[in-house]
């Protein structure tokens, strides 16, 4: 399965959500493998990925390695793959790659060779702020990453506690959903982050986060109280709050349906 993260705007711990959702996963015992197609890659250097350039211009340069990493964790495995540079350039080797067959193929083809040989069963794809499945961005990756593998999408929007942020991400889920790209997700769901962990706002949060989900038809919904030590990415998952390990339990009965 391929869990898509999404939402309207950046400073949202989407990032930090998809490293501990990863993180957690493993230690259930799944093969995670985060895409990384944010543009500024913040994942990718937290787990371990030296190259700027991304899978994308590294294979433009002839460059084979530098834009993966992995590690075991418990009985599982944790890996990232950095799909695109930090590079403001990024759009045009994006599109010179979609004009050109060969170029298609060698980036596919390089992709694949990752999917198929490490032996991935989960895939957390974290995306730049307000992207759609028509931007070239996305477009790119997804027919790489499909001609080699299928998995059904599910789709998990972050939100901040604010009602401005929650109905940005609720219109940014329809207008996802209309799009005419568009992979029908079998699972769909929403978070609301960095709930400031006081009872009443918890409780305002959680309510707001209920309305927001039956208005995009969600099946999974949460809030996630905020907490600077989420920021410590090390393996300390035994002492996230519950609701993180909640919802990766959550996430791996999606992959298990």
């Amino acid at each position: 399965m391929r869990i898509l993260l999404g939402g309207i705007k950046g400073g949202v711990g989407k990032t930090t959500l998809t490293l501990l959702l990863g993180r957690s996963l493993a230690r259930r015992g799944r093969k995670v493998l985060i895409v990384d197609r944010d543009l500024i890659g913040w994942a990718s250097k937290v787990l371990g990925v030296t190259n700027d350039e991304g899978l994308l211009n590294s294979v433009l340069e002839g460059r084979t390695d530098g834009y993966y990493a992995s590690t075991h964790i418990g009985k599982g495995k944790l890996g990232v793959v950095r799909f695109y540079p930090v590079s403001h350039t990024f759009k045009t080797s994006v599109d010179f790659v979609l004009r050109k067959p060969e170029l298609m193929e060698a980036v596919s083809k390089a992709y694949g060779e990752l999917l198929l040989d490490e032996g991935y069963d989960l895939f957390i794809v974290d995306n730049p702020p307000n992207v759609l499945p028509s931007d070239p961005v996305v477009k790119l990756e997804v027919q790489a990453f499909y001609k080699w593998t299928k998995a059904d999408v599910a789709h998990l929007y972050v939100s901040d506690p604010t009602q401005f942020g929650i109905e940005a991400v609720v219109r940014y889920a329809e207008y996802v959903q209309s799009d005419p790209e568009l992979i029908p997700p079998v699972h769909r769901g929403l978070v609301v982050n960095m709930v400031r962990p006081l009872p009443d706002e918890e409780a305002m949060a959680q309510r707001k986060a209920l309305e927001a989900c039956e208005r995009i038809m969600a099946d999974l919904c949460g809030t996630i109280p905020f907490d600077d030590s989420l920021f410590d990415y090390g393996d300390r998952s035994e002492e996230y709050p519950e609701e993180v390990n909640n919802l990766a339990a959550q996430v791996a009965e999606w992959d298990d349906s």
